[in-house]
């Protein structure tokens, strides 16, 4: 590791840089740097992807010395890294050249740290995250990611309040480059008791009309019962035509087998994959 760290710390035109560990997941924190890098140590690198589990101070560190005063980092991907409160504030200085952030494996990434990079990122063409709150959501300016053209993520209520769908569904709707929608809900025994976005035209889905460019839609197909989106054949002829570019959906339907069985014929007789 020792020999990894020397080349890895090495001044260089480096551009891209991909670290990776055979166990993501090990509990114990890696501090591998005894001296802070100098800044800017890595003045050429616009692509990190790092699968370590690096001590917080130890990512920050990397993140703080990446890219110049030209041009900052443009593509992050993090897996089992400890993401705190040093990693979240030396991404602030890539936020307004970040295209795309992967960040769906950092398990420590909370709501309202996913929430501010919808709100302060201009530039973001892709985002892979966790879950963000709706009550967050609710609390944060407008989303600043307007070219945006993939989203990955979990919207969570902590109760079904309809105020609050209809707000998430507004800005959703500002999202208009927006090609591949993914709910991505995973479940967790530590959230059990949350409720996610209901994608039902009476709780404010009428107002997606404006992703006039999406063409994949899904939400995770390793759902618990609870989680299966409750979807009816209104909603599916709504999706029909107002997302005429639409080719995919993924996904559990309904927990009925006979009305789920009926949206994906639905689906099918216009042409659009189901899985």
């Amino acid at each position: 590791m020792a020999i990894q760290v020397d080349l890895i710390l090495r001044p260089s035109t480096l551009e891209v840089l991909e670290w990776n560990h055979d166990n993501y997941w090990t509990d114990q924190e890696q501090t591998l740097f005894n001296q802070p890098l100098q800044n800017k140590h890595w003045p050429h690198l616009s692509n990190l992807s790092i699968g370590y589990p690096l001590h917080d101070g130890d990512l920050a560190c990397i993140m703080k010395s990446a890219g110049s005063d030209l041009g900052g980092m443009t593509k992050l991907r993090l897996v089992g890294c400890k993401f705190g409160t040093q990693t979240h504030k030396a991404l602030e200085l890539h936020l307004s050249n970040i295209v795309s952030l992967d960040l769906s494996w950092c398990l420590a990434l909370t709501s309202p740290v996913t929430r501010d990079l919808l709100c302060c990122c201009p530039n973001l063409e892709v985002l892979l995250a966790r879950s963000v709150y709706a009550e967050d959501i609710a609390e944060g300016g407008p989303w600043l990611c307007q070219q945006i053209r993939r989203l990955v993520i979990c919207i969570r209520f902590e109760d079904l309040k309809p105020d609050l769908h209809q707000l998430v569904f507004e800005r959703l709707s500002t999202l208009d480059q927006l090609e591949h929608l993914d709910l991505d809900i995973t479940y967790n025994d530590d959230d059990n008791d949350d409720c996610v976005l209901l994608f039902r035209l009476d709780w404010g889905m009428e107002q997606l009309a404006t992703l006039q460019q999406l063409k994949s839609f899904s939400f995770d197909t390793d759902t618990v019962d609870r989680y299966t989106p409750q979807l009816g054949m209104d909603e599916v002829v709504w999706m029909m035509e107002h997302w005429k570019k639409l080719k995919r959906v993924n996904g559990p339907f309904n927990r009925d087998p006979r009305i789920a069985a009926q949206i994906r014929s639905a689906f099918e007789s216009h042409g659009i994959t189901t899985c």
